[in-house]
């Protein structure tokens, strides 16, 4: 019985460090599929810019459209004021669309940079896992060579006996070299 001891600690040691990684690289697979997400959550942002901008072009162009209309069908120049107030319309669709451009550019850098935290954060996971088995293998390594030891098994320091007069020595026949 006393054998199966150390035999039962190295099994329970083994399974527990075949769980740890097992752990590990599922936080590894959760993380990536967060990361997963967060790149689709990119992709969103660029669609949603372009889509903004899109319309804000549209929107700019009727703006204009019904400008230059107005003051063409009131029979006033395109010179001058009416020049300006169509560049100012222009100007601010411009300004619009740079703001979606940056928008989305901006929300999707973001999302890619929190997708790649993701997939670090993961790698740790898994090598935490990784090393939480080989530290568990150790310790169960170590005892159950301790108590393999304590119930008979080879001790190295039984090779050190007390010589003559009590003295600590090594297991030498001292008698022999005096």
């Amino acid at each position: 019985m006393a054998a199966a001891l150390p035999a039962m600690m190295v099994a329970g040691g083994v399974l527990q460090a075949f769980s740890s990684v097992q752990e590990g690289n599922a936080q590894k697979s959760a993380y990536n599929r967060q990361a997963q997400m967060d790149d689709y959550t990119a992709t969103l942002h660029e669609a949603r810019a372009a889509d903004d901008i899109r319309h804000s072009k549209m929107e700019t162009a009727a703006v204009m459209g019904e400008q230059e209309a107005g003051y063409v069908g009131g029979g006033v120049a395109q010179s001058g004021t009416v020049l300006q107030k169509l560049q100012d319309t222009a100007a601010s669709g411009a300004w619009a669309q740079t703001k979606y451009q940056f928008g989305g550019d901006l929300g999707a850098y973001n999302s890619r940079l929190e997708a790649t935290n993701k997939r670090f954060a993961g790698r740790l996971a898994q090598r935490q896992g990784v090393m939480g088995a080989v530290t568990g293998l150790l310790t169960t390594g170590a005892r159950a060579g301790t108590l393999a030891i304590g119930s008979g098994g080879t001790n190295p320091s039984s090779r050190i006996n007390t010589g003559e007069g009590g003295e600590l020595g090594p297991n030498i026949n001292t008698t022999r070299y005096r």
